[in-house]
């Protein structure tokens, strides 16, 4: 029974490599540049499930009204590993829908990463990108599917979904709650304790900048919901947009 529950388990998190955990907007400002930092490290009384991270940098601009390209190069450490660049990624938010004209505002997210470590696989992630107003409210839902490529890679598409919820407290800062739920690759779904959940509380904002753009950020704490995910997960963002 221990050994089934193990498999399971792997494979649950036997998924493509992934950037810093964080939830994608489908609104796309042309003309904007960002320069975006982003973090996630786990704690846990397990050895093997404390002290990974994964660490971001990333530059984007937004190239039409509807099109937003993005470069990215990412650094991630595994337990008991020292620390190596992972991959580099090209990414595209696509705003499908007028921004407030639908009871929703959709967009498409289109993700090439080219991993970098021997024996890891390149991969496409694409979805949807949901984004809808309920009072003061601002929920963000990310319906994510990636595809492994190259010899001996994993077959279908392992999906997740990410969610984030909040609600302002002043005009600098919106604090609510966010979720990351990894179930697995598409009808191969383990059992729900091998499966990837975390969720906890969240603070975002942003600060202007007379003359100089805006800085953006977010702080997060997620709890580990199932065995197989770490107890905790610090995760952050800093993004500086600007124009020319």
């Amino acid at each position: 029974m221990r050994t089934a529950l193990a498999i399971l388990a792997l494979t649950a998190l036997s998924l493509p490599a992934s950037a810093a955990l964080r939830v994608h907007s489908p609104i796309v400002e042309q003309g904007e540049f960002e320069l975006e930092t982003a973090f996630d490290v786990t704690g846990d009384h397990r050895p093997q499930k404390t002290g990974a991270y994964t660490a971001n940098v990333a530059l984007s601009y937004g190239v039409t009204s509807f099109w937003k390209v993005e470069l990215e190069g990412q650094w991630k450490r595994d337990p008991q590993n020292p620390a190596k660049f992972d991959a580099t990624s090209f990414g595209n938010i696509f705003q499908v829908t007028e921004q407030g004209k639908y009871a929703a505002d959709l967009g498409f997210f289109l993700e090439y990463e080219a991993v970098s470590q021997r024996g890891d696989h390149s991969s496409v992630t694409f979805g949807p990108l949901i984004q809808a107003e309920f009072g003061s409210n601002l929920t963000t839902l990310n319906l994510l599917f990636t595809h492994e490529l190259g010899n001996r890679s994993a077959p279908g598409l392992a999906f997740e979904a990410r969610l984030q919820s909040v609600w302002p407290v002043n005009d600098a800062i919106s604090a609510g709650f966010e979720a990351y739920w990894q179930p697995g690759r598409l009808g191969a779904f383990p059992l729900a304790s091998a499966q990837g959940l975390r969720s906890g509380p969240v603070v975002v904002g942003d600060l202007r900048l007379p003359g100089l753009g805006k800085l953006k950020y977010e702080l997060g704490y997620l709890f580990g919901i199932t065995g197989s995910t770490p107890q905790g997960t610090l995760r952050g963002v800093l993004e500086y947009e600007f124009r020319f």
